[in-house]
């Protein structure tokens, strides 16, 4: 079977940073933001893969360390665990896919109206991109964990009977309320917690992104696996 030089270095290159990936994924256990919530930078190495290597091979890396998360969570493969892993794999195809959405439409505005070089669209276009899905990610994963995620992870620890948030809500003063700042109300202090978290790991990734995606742009780093130089 005869490989070309691009796919193969593709291949690496997703071996590479689903490497990174794992690693830190798994060195946020130790990065703490409250009693069950963790900061995550594995984020900065799979949106790296979506847009060094490309949409398809950015899927695997996300979807390798979802399969592969398990194994080393204290969780492991049990319902906990792989509902932990699926909404690590929701939160960052989220965030990718609107960082990818308005990043493109920065980088070819920019490029249309003010001639701007490949270069240095992309210095400008990272940047607004990452604070635009920060803001839109973090609104929809807030609504994904106040209605959906947080009644089912509780549910899965036997502390109420059924996995709807109407449920927990009544119950959320006498049972839960420390969990969530100590603030009287499920609704805000889920929303609370969950915003200031997803603001606070996403900001941190997104620092990282940037000095990353700045050096890949002015050195062609990445974009070599997929044969295409930036041009000047």
């Amino acid at each position: 079977m005869y490989w070309s030089s691009q796919i193969v270095k593709k291949i690496v290159l997703t071996g590479l940073l689903l490497a990174l990936s794992i690693i830190g994924d798994f060195f946020g256990k130790f990065l703490p933001f409250n009693s069950f919530l963790k900061f995550n930078l594995s984020l900065i190495f799979t949106l790296s893969a979506f847009r060094f290597i490309g949409i398809s091979w950015g899927m695997i890396v996300v979807f390798s360390l979802m399969i592969l998360g398990p194994t080393y969570s204290s969780a492991g493969y049990t319902d906990i665990g792989i509902l932990g892993h699926a909404l690590l794999l929701l939160a960052q195809t989220t965030f990718i896919l609107f960082y990818l959405l308005f990043y493109k439409l920065i980088t070819v505005h920019f490029r249309l109206k003010h001639y701007s070089t490949r270069v240095k669209a992309e210095l400008i276009a990272n940047p607004i991109a990452l604070i635009i899905a920060t803001i839109l990610a973090t609104v929809f994963m807030i609504v994904v964990n106040v209605f959906f995620a947080t009644p089912t992870y509780f549910y899965l620890f036997k502390a109420i009977k059924s996995p709807n948030f109407v449920t927990l809500a009544a119950q959320y003063d006498s049972k839960f309320k420390g969990l969530f700042f100590g603030i009287p109300n499920y609704y805000l202090g889920s929303s609370v917690v969950y915003g200031l978290f997803n603001i606070s790991n996403y900001a941190i990734n997104s620092v990282l992104i940037v000095l990353i995606l700045r050096i890949g742009a002015k050195a062609n780093l990445f974009t070599l696996a997929q044969g295409a130089k930036i041009i000047y």
